[in-house]
């Protein structure tokens, strides 16, 4: 190797994923406990926000769609579903955020029971993100990178952070192969907004215009069939009721949700600023962000360090973007530091830092609850990092 360090970088990081197993174990017993059931001690049920899913299938199956922006009507129906097993109460803590095209996904999981359902999506979430990593990092880092907190966050809430991260990184997996496919991809990961609004500015600043086309048809169609099937004021209530009722969440104090979006707006207000103020800030960085996306996908430059630049800015964009969507930063660190093993560049403050964003999932919920809201400053060193990599290393390399 070309430098000492590599070796102690390569402790540091097997020491970190050590680290990360004990803790992850020691999470899973303060998060469920014994004993295993159903609904488990601290009113925790399996799962917990793939009832969303499964309570989203069943109500488009059932014909319910149009109670599903109703809160109350909503926790109704799942009380409804899940048989009187999980108590109301716990259920009228949900709500669904997602756009109505989202129905179409969720449909399969609803023909079996929320157990299997629940299995099933944990399967079919790792095996695709497994497989659209891999293409970047190889199937054993891929694995390693499911791994970790971000897909034990997945894991334990029965979140998508598998499923988006898989059409993010698969869409542009296929961006040279199959521009095509990649809009279809693009056009599907709409059902998750927030995660899209960068990515449609580097499609444009990069000027795939074939990608762009799938994209945009993909999505007119889904959101077209779903205004057909479920009915226009669906869509009007969502952007009336639900959107607002979203954003007016970041503004309140509510117990662990406080600690569950890192977002540089979310963690001035838990510092006391006031929500008017604090979203300025965001804003500002909203806009380095949108700055840093068309720079970088302008012209050609090396596609890994790019793909790298754009998942780290997008975990920093939005103001509504929490710790289960990090599963994308995780795959830019990953990636990174496989850039630079290859490289024979992976030092040992490399590998600390990495080290240090891989973790980030789980320790940010202890460190916000402590005060410390640390998480936006290390992903924009990150970004910071990747520019100058991006500077470093002009030529383009093959995606």
């Amino acid at each position: 190797m070309g430098r000492l360090l590599e070796n102690r970088s390569i402790f540091i990081l097997v020491a970190c994923f050590a680290f990360y197993a004990a803790f992850s174990l020691y999470f899973l017993v303060q998060y469920y406990g014994p004993p295993f059931t159903l609904v488990v001690p601290g009113d925790i049920h399996y799962g917990r926000d793939f009832i969303n899913v499964w309570g989203g299938g069943n109500a488009a199956l059932e014909g319910d769609a149009r109670s599903i922006f109703d809160r109350e009507l909503y926790a109704q129906l799942l009380f409804q579903y899940a048989e009187q097993k999980i108590p109301l109460e716990m259920l009228r803590q949900h709500a669904f955020s997602y756009p109505p095209h989202t129905l179409f996904f969720l449909v399969p999981f609803a023909f079996v029971s929320y157990i299997p359902a629940l299995v099933l999506w944990t399967i079919l979430g790792i095996a695709a993100c497994w497989k659209s990593f891999s293409t970047y990092l190889g199937g054993k880092i891929a694995l390693l990178a499911l791994l970790v907190p971000s897909g034990l966050v997945n894991l334990v809430g029965g979140q998508n952070g598998f499923f988006t991260a898989a059409l993010f990184i698969g869409g542009f997996s296929q961006l040279k192969k199959n521009p095509y496919l990649a809009g279809i991809l693009f056009g599907i990961l709409t059902i998750k907004p927030q995660l899209g609004v960068l990515l449609a500015l580097a499609l444009l600043a990069a000027r795939q215009w074939k990608v762009i086309f799938a994209a945009g048809v993909t999505c007119i169609t889904l959101m077209g069939l779903s205004a057909l099937i479920f009915g226009i004021e669906l869509w009007r209530t969502y952007a009336t009721v639900t959107l607002p009722y979203q954003s007016g969440l970041l503004k309140k104090s509510i117990g662990i949700f406080d600690h569950m979006v890192p977002s540089l707006y979310k963690s001035l207000i838990n510092s006391g600023m006031p929500a008017d103020l604090a979203i300025f800030p965001q804003y500002g960085l909203m806009a380095i962000c949108l700055m840093l996306v068309v720079w970088a996908f302008l012209r050609p430059r090396n596609s890994v360090l790019q793909l790298s630049l754009l998942c780290a800015v997008t975990s920093l964009f939005s103001p509504y973007l929490a710790i289960y969507d990090l599963t994308l930063l995780t795959f830019a660190v990953f990636l990174w530091m496989s850039f630079h093993f290859k490289k024979d560049s992976l030092t040992a403050p490399r590998a600390v830092l990495g080290a240090l964003l891989i973790s980030l999932p789980i320790t940010h919920l202890y460190f916000s609850a402590a005060g410390f809201y640390w998480l936006p400053l290390l992903i924009s060193l990150f970004a910071a990092i990747l520019v100058a990599d991006l500077r470093g290393y002009e030529a383009p390399s093959p995606a």
